[in-house]
């Protein structure tokens, strides 16, 4: 949080006359500042659990009030009091603070991360994945992009999230979509074409996603051939929306993070649009047709 004025006057005539406008900026979870090196600190409560009011579920906070001697607290936001579990208690000062609360950061800071136990998850924590869906067009090939997508992907694996848990997968899409196999059992990357786009399907689904750290010379080889494989492909298509409803229905199970490399406009399979300014100029019966929507939903 921060003020947009540092000063203030100091009474109610001096503020009268100043008339001085005032905001306050909030950034939830914004990071340190540049000019600090302090980070966010990291709370774990241990056997007690994470602490929340009973009531309201307010997580404790700098802001409670704790009373009987360090037994109870009392919410800042609807003053319930709540029973201080016995692993967390700690006897008071004279001044009603605990006396390990330099040693609380949830009771000093206004943020904090907090671990949460396995009650709080719904399922254990998956595996970070990265489905990478590249254009391979014509128009990807002649403008340089597809080259430059490889080398940005290439760069970018040693500094993907999760290592070594980390799952990856390729498509690639021009008139059809193009699905890869990198097992690292076999001696080369396999490529499945799918060429009916209108009605999508994962063809391996157990073997799409890849370890990477288990498949990574399956993945480098695949990186290093994919600019050669498609260099005399002339195919202006591009399945766009196939390609996506292939990506999602590859880590709908687990969930997952796309990354999609598009060069031209969408122009067949599911989503296909179509140039809609060839007829400028023309004389038109609907002269806002070009305004419409190409689908209805």
């Amino acid at each position: 949080m921060r003020l947009t004025s540092r000063l203030f006057p100091n009474n109610a005539k001096l503020a009268q006359k100043a008339k001085i406008p005032s905001a306050c900026i909030i950034r939830p979870l914004a990071g340190p500042p540049a000019n600090k090196s302090e980070l966010v600190p990291i709370v774990n409560f241990g056997a007690c659990g994470v602490i929340r009011c009973k009531q309201c579920r307010t997580y404790i906070n700098p802001y409670v009030q704790f009373l009987d001697n360090g037994n109870l607290w009392k919410c800042n936001v609807c003053n319930f009091k709540n029973r201080v579990p016995p692993a967390y208690f700690n006897h008071l000062d004279r001044n009603g603070k605990r006396q390990d609360i330099a040693t609380r950061p949830e009771l000093l800071k206004g943020q904090v991360e907090i671990e949460a136990p396995a009650e709080y998850m719904v399922r254990p924590p998956q595996a970070p994945v990265y489905v990478f869906a590249i254009d391979v067009s014509y128009t990807a090939v002649t403008s340089g992009m597809l080259a430059a997508c490889v080398d940005a992907i290439r760069a970018a694996l040693d500094k993907l999230p999760g290592s070594p848990r980390t799952q990856v997968a390729f498509i690639t899409y021009d008139s059809s979509v193009h699905f890869y196999n990198l097992t690292e059992t076999l001696a080369a990357p396999q490529m499945i074409v799918m060429p009916d786009i209108d009605d999508v399907f994962v063809p391996l689904p157990d073997d799409l996603l890849v370890n990477l750290k288990e498949s990574r010379e399956m993945v480098d080889m695949l990186l290093d051939s994919l600019p050669s494989l498609f260099e005399k492909s002339h195919d202006m298509e591009a399945a766009l929306g196939s390609a996506i409803e292939c990506a999602y229905r590859l880590m709908t199970h687990i969930g997952g993070k796309l990354c999609l490399f598009q060069s031209s406009l969408p122009s067949v399979g599911i989503g296909g649009l179509k140039v809609r300014g060839a007829t400028r100029g023309k004389s038109s019966a609907q002269p806002l047709q070009a305004l419409q929507p190409v689908q209805e939903f």
